[in-house]
């Protein structure tokens, strides 16, 4: 046991590597499943040289660890392989998740004929949801994290609990370590960056580090940097020795939320013992760094995971890290499991704004049937909100309140379909007229 959490160690293991394409290659170094493996393919996610990127941020090399690659576009596929490799057919395994943990424990569950029930919060991601639900999971939406732990404990006395805490998952964790070293030829970085929530996942890269110079396989362990958001960065003050500031604040990046006291103990240590740092990030930048990562490197990040790309810039700038180090970043989810942030980073309006002067019908009418009938409205003759009230009802049968209407119209303004003219007299008048783009949209879409 470490800090209050169970640690697996071996007394014999080795580097002799199965003829396997997926982590568990690394099976020798591995606990042993009961049963055959439960497998989704997941590892062997490559570690790109992301030369544009690099050029942005002022580095001679930075790679990328890209384990959006997994089967549910996770890193914790690795660690839930394990998990349910040693659970036993038939029987119920309950999770309180924040998201990542939930969506693939379903899917895997789904694999082993393993019944899952799974606790989330209301400001679940609903991709991740979907996920869970796709796979035939038992899932219960609870108002938020602490309520899903607490009734997932409670439901453990008669099934198999499962969260970050367990040494099965730190396990199947630990093989990013041993890809990093194979893919570098059996050499290692000068950094490793990592978002942090539990804290599981940097502890684990220490023990894979730890368990690799054990062999013989390499001779240090590269600096591991974690990386919290700050205002939901417990892990940070611990580690810097401040003063916690009260309750962690909510965050678009959900998943490092997660505190869990001892994982945090141990991955403090662990950060310590590879000479490595932490840091805290502005949440504002993540949209930014979101988009330059896409449009560098082609890779959609999910909010937590592009923390460490923000983190380098900040380090480098602080000559915490310098130009000439080889630097490795674990974007360690895929973007494309959180639309609904997704949207919020690059709003829809913004999108059509591209779209708008493109001539093809079937991509202008995605602006949606409500807005559609508003504007057909509208190329009749100009009206004031309450008479496009009137004629969405005589004219499509839809009743619809003033205040959806004026958010109809905000968002067609902002889309430059729209224009408002201000009558001025005894009582103030709005009305609303098509722009010239608002025209050629309908004479495009053959709506008019």
């Amino acid at each position: 046991m470490c800090g209050g959490v169970f640690i697996t160690r071996y007394e014999d293991i080795s580097w002799d590597l199965a003829n396997r394409s997926d982590m568990w290659r690394y099976s020798k170094l591995l606990p042993l499943p009961r049963t055959n493996f439960v497998s989704l393919g997941e590892g062997s996610t490559p570690l790109i040289r992301a030369n544009n990127l690099a050029r942005f941020l002022g580095l001679r090399e930075i790679l990328i660890k890209d384990e959006t690659r997994n089967p549910t576009g996770s890193f914790v596929d690795r660690g839930v392989s394990v998990v349910v490799s040693n659970i036993k057919r038939g029987q119920e395994v309950v999770c309180p998740t924040r998201g990542d943990t939930g969506a693939s424990l379903a899917v895997y569950a789904a694999k082993a004929s393993i019944r899952a029930k799974i606790y989330v919060p209301q400001d679940v991601d609903m991709g991740k949801l979907y996920i869970m639900l796709l796979a035939g999971a038992e899932v219960r939406v609870v108002p938020n994290f602490l309520s899903a732990l607490y009734l997932a404990e409670v439901e453990s006395r008669e099934a198999k609990i499962f969260m970050e805490t367990s040494p099965l998952y730190i396990e199947g964790i630990k093989t990013i370590t041993y890809e990093i070293v194979e893919q570098l030829e059996l050499s290692t970085p000068d950094a490793i960056l990592v978002p942090v929530g539990s804290g599981a996942l940097i502890f684990a890269l220490w023990k894979g580090f730890k368990e690799l110079r054990d062999l013989g396989i390499v001779d240090e362990t590269p600096k591991l940097i974690g990386v919290q958001v700050r205002g939901a960065d417990h892990v940070v003050r611990l580690f810097l020795r401040s003063p916690l500031a009260g309750p962690s604040k909510g965050t678009m990046a959900r998943d490092i939320e997660l505190f869990i006291p001892e994982l945090a103990e141990i991955a403090i240590q662990a950060i310590r013992n590879s000479s490595g740092t932490m840091i805290s990030v502005d949440e504002k930048k993540i949209p930014e760094y979101t988009k330059i990562l896409a449009q560098t490197e082609g890779i959609i990040a999910e909010p937590s995971a592009i923390l460490p790309i923000i983190a380098i810039k900040e380090l480098l700038e602080k000559s915490e890290l310098s130009p000439d180090m080889r630097i490795v970043a674990v974007v360690t989810g895929s973007g494309l499991r959180t639309p609904n942030i997704l949207r919020g980073i690059l709003p829809i309006e913004s999108l059509l704004r591209r779209v708008i002067g493109e001539p093809h019908t079937s991509r202008l009418m995605r602006i949606g049937e409500t807005k559609i009938q508003i504007l057909k409205i509208l190329g009749q003759k100009p009206q004031h909100g309450y008479g496009i009230r009137k004629e969405l009802l005589k004219q499509y049968n839809k009743r619809l309140s003033m205040p959806t209407i004026y958010q109809h119209l905000k968002e067609l303004e902002s889309m430059g379909l729209v224009n408002r003219i201000e009558k001025k007299g005894k009582k103030r008048k709005v009305i609303y007229i098509l722009t010239k783009k608002g025209i050629e949209l309908i004479n495009q879409a053959h709506i008019s």
